[in-house]
């Protein structure tokens, strides 16, 4: 419907077909498996052609029977206008589509623009936005000195060949290099890799997509009004990774990729890309993101970003919803590094952490439910904040699933050298960020460990956060909060 729609298939194809076969419903499955199957290759449907799609999406020609009643909904459906479906509305289609126990065992979740762009926009597209400033004025510069050479003059007749020589060659060594500074950039976001380790039906990696090409034609726009010249786009889903084990999902995700692509094309005046239209997304794995089929951590590809919504299921409810077998050998895959009754979303954190310290990726950002902060999980969030450096948090968001309200956490962490110019908690600049998702002193950790000596208390120093003081009767007054608490 929507290849239609954008007019990559001709002539209103797919309605007339749903036309003919709602007065002969025995004629459907036929008729679409043969469209289906030219789409595979591209060809010719009767008279009409039609392009190469594939992709995977047309791998085999399958298509299901259709009655009447079918075929009458689906042209009802089809007559609408898609060219402008928001592709996000897939995720919600393949929830409501799973089997309720089948949904619960996934921790299928899928989330909204905005709480996406929390998390997208800190962990990728403001670190390179802020690349390409620093770039865009090293190339600024380099056309200044074009300017200068261009405007050159000798101050006599008998130096004007020398001085014109010297400016030619100074010009076209500022050109090459501004030229050299421009398409090192673009090449840097042809390079750029985004994982998702948890992608569901693909939506943060659509608006990852989307603000990777929105920073291409800002690159883009900006060197033609420099003097650059004028510059098509490049940057395309290559760029983006993924793993879901559930297949469905997988293929969902790639279709809402490359819809994501296509709109973007159409919508700033570019032709879609044809032979074929659809590219093969290989890099949109199916398969388990956290343990192997041989009970082995499984490896997750390299990419310098990864951002995602892993799936909520508390360690309460993983034996019951994944299988004793699959919980065992989960904990014991992660023996040491867990706590056995950390929640599933754990297991991703940690992973994602690791990807940092080994140098494979630079900056990371997750959701999880508020449970993040605390408890048997805190431990997590304590080695994260402890060698890498929370960046940009939101410690409670509301969401609501199935009309239930539910509080989420978004964290944002990176390798420490990297230095953010700022960091924001609850979109607010902060001085800090404690692993709780507070900031000031972190109140969590003030655990103060008294005894009696004699009718004296004592504490223990390594837990005395700074800037607190010890008062009478064993209580402790701490200036980052209003309040006092009783020694433990």
């Amino acid at each position: 419907m929507f290849a239609e729609d954008v007019r990559l298939l001709s002539n209103d194809m797919f309605k007339r077909m749903l036309e003919h076969a709602e007065q002969r419903p025995e004629d459907f499955q036929d008729l679409a498996r043969e469209l289906f199957r030219v789409m595979q290759t591209g060809g010719r449907v009767g008279f009409e052609k039609v392009e190469w799609f594939n992709g995977g999406l047309f791998d085999n020609d399958e298509a299901l029977p259709l009655d009447r009643d079918d075929i009458r909904l689906v042209l009802r459906v089809a007559r609408q206008d898609w060219s402008d479906i928001d592709p996000s509305i897939l995720g919600t289609l393949f929830e409501r589509g799973l089997d309720p126990d089948k949904r619960s065992q996934l921790g299928a979740h899928y989330t909204d623009r905005e709480t996406i762009l929390h998390i997208v926009e800190p962990v990728v597209i403001r670190p390179l936005q802020a690349e390409w400033q620093a770039v865009r004025e090293q190339i600024a510069r380099q056309m200044e000195k074009v300017a200068e050479a261009q405007a050159r003059r000798p101050k006599a007749q008998a130096q004007a060949r020398k001085v014109h020589s010297v400016a030619r060659r100074d010009e076209e060594r500022a050109w090459r290099e501004a030229r050299r500074l421009h398409s090192t950039f673009i090449e840097r976001l042809r390079g750029a890799r985004v994982l998702d380790p948890a992608c569901g039906s693909g939506n943060f990696l659509y608006l990852t997509l989307l603000g990777l090409k929105d920073i291409e034609q800002r690159v883009n726009l900006d060197v033609e009004v420099m003097g650059l010249g004028r510059f098509s786009p490049t940057v395309g889903p290559e760029c983006l990774k993924g793993i879901e084990i559930n297949p469905y999902a997988a293929e969902l995700a790639r279709v809402t990729v490359w819809i994501g692509e296509i709109q973007w094309m159409r919508r700033n005046g570019f032709d879609v890309n044809c032979n074929p239209i659809l590219r093969p997304l290989d890099t949109i794995e199916c398969r388990d993101a956290v343990l192997d089929t041989d009970g082995k951590e499984a490896a997750w590809p390299p990419a310098e970003f990864i951002v995602g919504n892993p799936p909520f299921l508390g360690a309460k409810l993983m034996k019951r919803r994944l299988g004793l077998e699959y919980t065992e050998k989960l904990r014991a895959a992660y023996e040491g590094r867990l706590q056995g009754f950390s929640d599933l979303v754990c297991y991703w954190f940690e992973k994602a952490r690791v990807e940092i310290e080994r140098g494979t990726t630079k900056r990371v950002g997750l959701v999880a439910t508020s449970s993040i902060r605390g408890g048997t999980n805190r431990p997590i969030m304590d080695r994260i904040a402890r060698t890498l450096t929370i960046f940009d948090a939101w410690s409670e968001q509301p969401w609501t699933i199935e009309g239930a309200r539910v509080e989420v956490s978004l964290v944002c962490f990176s390798a420490p050298e990297l230095k953010p110019e700022a960091l924001h908690l609850d979109g607010q600049r902060v001085d800090r960020i404690n692993p709780d998702l507070t900031s000031g002193v972190d109140v969590y950790d003030c655990k103060i460990h008294s005894r009696k000596r004699g009718g004296s208390v004592h504490r223990n120093s390594e837990f005395w956060p700074a800037g607190c003081t010890w008062q009478a009767g064993a209580r402790m007054a701490c200036p980052a909060v209003k309040s006092q608490w009783a020694a433990e």
